[in-house]
Order: C-alpha cells, then structure tokens, then sequence
C-alpha cells in the first residue's frame, strides 16, 4: 500500500539492482533472478535519490541529510548535514548539488565536506565527470555557462567559487609612450542568438545522451559561445 516517490537503477560494478523509493523506506531489488528479490529495506523517510558508493554501501539524500548505509545490515555508516536534491559518486568523492545551488564534496571516514563548489549571484543546475575533471553549469541571464573543476581542487581547496566580480590593478603610469601594435586586433566574431541557441540545445542532447567526452568538449571548446562563457 506504500505509495513509490521515484525509483532509480544501481549500477554496484556489474550487477543492476532497482531502488524502489517511498515516504518511510528504500527497497534495493535485485530485478535479474525469476523472481525479484529484495535485497535491502533502508529505513530512509524523505528519500529524494542514491547512489552506490562501492559494492557494499550505498549513498543516499534526504530532507535533512547525505547517508552512507551498509546494504546488508541496513545501518548508516556515516552522515553529513546537507539538503542535497542530486548525487554522485566519483572515485572517493560523493559530490552532492544542494537545494541552494552549491555542491559539497563529501569523503567516507572525513567528518566535513572536502569542498564547496558555487557560483557567485546565481546556482549550479547540474554537473558532469569527464575524464579527470568535473564540469558544473549554472544560468547567467538564462544562458547557460559552464566551468571545469580538477580533482585536485577538489581534495586542496575548500570553497571554490566562480563568477566573482574580478578588481583588476591599476597600472603604474609610464614615462615614455609604449610602441603601436603592428597587427590591428581581429574584430570579435558575432554569433546570431538563433547559432547559440542550437550550441546549447547539442550541449544538452550531448548531456542526456551520455555522448563520449571528447564531444562534449569539442562544444564546449566552439567559438560560437558569448565572450562571458
């Protein structure tokens, strides 16, 4: 009689197990043998998704906090105080978007987050692992912009922002007059709203359809991006 809030498939290495959500518990089912079998019951109330960390724990959001719960036991592990709405497990990290546009970076068996990842004025929509590296994207203007994070900013640096207002330094007058270029810079290439309008629409396509990452950064490389992308 329970009422499903949403289900999700698990990849634990290569086994698929279904998450099954409700209000008071995560069922994991094992969906392969003739009949499906339950393999956990996680007593999470407020579940909003999950992620597997490893072949035997399992991360999971809700209303108050990031859990990672022992599968066959049914206990948490350990928890962190953060409102997340999306997870994912990368390498070691469980990188959590949060309800207010921020990702923390969590690591099982640290007591805090590792990092915190935001944008200055506006919020992360979602974010991606290519290679060794995260991209993370955030509206400015309902445009979408994108910037790459390193694992190694990540584990060294405990809040990274972007989008700050940058003071740039006053230069020091000079006393002689500096030399003409002798190459007159190439005007800026317009690009028709209608260009980047299809620029964003592959990007996503690219996104949703899982498309191999060196697509993804050939579009995110095009020239056809406006200058504060």
């Amino acid at each position: 009689d329970e009422e499903i809030s949403n289900f999700q498939i698990l990849h634990f290495g290569d086994v698929q197990y279904l998450a099954v959500i409700t209000e008071q518990v995560v069922y994991i089912i094992d969906p392969s043998k003739r009949r499906p079998t339950t393999v956990a019951n996680l007593p999470v109330f407020g579940c909003i998704c999950c992620e597997p960390v490893d072949d035997k724990n399992v991360a999971v959001a809700n209303i108050e906090s990031v859990s990672v719960y022992d599968i066959k036991s049914g206990e948490v592990v350990q928890s962190w105080k953060y409102e997340a709405e999306k997870l994912k497990v990368i390498g070691d990290y469980i990188f959590a978007l949060g309800i207010d546009g921020s990702i923390r970076v969590f690591q099982q068996g640290v007591e805090s987050s590792l990092s915190t990842i935001k944008v200055q004025g506006s919020e992360i929509i979602d974010f991606i692992s290519i290679d060794s590296n995260i991209i993370i994207s955030w509206l400015n203007v309902n445009e979408p912009n994108f910037e790459t994070v390193t694992y190694a900013q990540v584990s060294s640096t405990n809040v990274i922002v972007f989008n700050e207002t940058e003071k740039k330094p006053q230069k020091e007058p000079k006393s002689e007059p500096e030399p003409e270029l002798s190459q007159e810079k190439k005007p800026k290439k317009k690009v028709s709203k209608t260009k980047q309008e299809e620029l964003s629409n592959s990007l996503t396509e690219a996104f949703e359809g899982g498309a191999p990452s060196k697509k993804i950064l050939k579009i995110l490389a095009s020239e056809n991006w406006t200058e504060h992308r």
